[in-house]
Parts: structure tokens; C-alpha cells; sequence
């Protein structure tokens, strides 16, 4: 039998243990990691891993550009049914349209930003238009 090799002595693991916190931000959280990885003499990802096996990690959460945290197209669709009063079924069909035209639409349907993307004359047109077919 082959003998295995301890990456992490009980001692790395007590010092990992005791210099995470998980319910920290998530910058000191990263912070933490870059400062366990230097006293350990091991890269970012291996403290990440060992973290992760060890059940502590917590998983960094994406950030948009904006600096807001991001959404998914799903939840951003059942915000703009819950905003118009709509079953999801009847528009869930937009999860399929990008994402920059789904958050037009939600700013729209919120009232933000309409006149930057000229969205309220295109739907005064079309009002207009099922007033007139109606």
C-alpha cells in the first residue's frame, strides 16, 4: 500500500480554522484567505480547497459591474411579473430574451430610467395602438 501524504498537518488546520470567519464580509473573507495562504507558504486556491473540505468556506457572491449584487434572469423576470401583476407563466418566456433587454423592461415596468431608454413613447404607441384594434 501506498503511503498518503498529509498536505495539512493538524496544526494548518487549526490555524485555517481559527482565521476564517465565514460570517465575516465577503472582503474580509478574501482577505483572510490571502493572509492564510501567505503564513502557509501555499496559494489562494489550495487554502480555498481545504476550506471547502473542511465545510468552512463561503462562496464569494457575484457583483455586477454597478457594484449591486447581481441577479439572476429568472428572479429578474418573476420581479417584473410581481411588478405588473402577472401570472410568471404568461411572461416567462422573456428568461430566453439577454439580459440587457430584460433589465430594460424591469426598469420600465418599475418606472426608472424610462426616458433614458425612450421605452415610454414606444409604449404610448403601442396603447395606442390596442385602444385602436380594441
Amino acid at each position: 500500500m501506498t503511503k498518503k501524504t498529509v498536505n495539512y498537518t493538524a496544526t494548518d488546520i487549526e490555524q485555517l480554522t481559527a482565521g476564517y470567519d465565514p460570517t465575516a464580509e465577503q472582503d474580509v473573507r478574501k482577505a483572510q484567505v490571502k493572509t492564510l495562504a501567505a503564513e502557509l507558504g501555499r496559494k489562494d486556491a489550495s487554502i480555498i480547497a481545504k476550506l471547502v473540505n473542511l465545510d468552512l468556506y463561503v462562496k464569494m457572491e457575484h457583483v455586477a459591474k454597478d457594484g449591486s449584487k447581481s441577479m439572476s434572469k429568472e428572479d429578474r423576470v418573476t420581479a417584473i411579473s410581481k411588478e405588473m401583476g402577472v401570472d410568471n407563466d404568461v411572461i416567462g418566456s422573456l428568461v430566453k430574451a439577454n439580459v440587457s433587454v430584460i433589465k430594460m423592461v424591469q426598469e420600465l415596468v418599475s418606472g426608472k430610467n424610462a426616458a433614458e431608454h425612450n421605452l415610454s413613447q414606444v409604449l404610448d404607441s403601442v396603447e395606442a395602438y390596442m385602444v385602436e384594434s380594441e
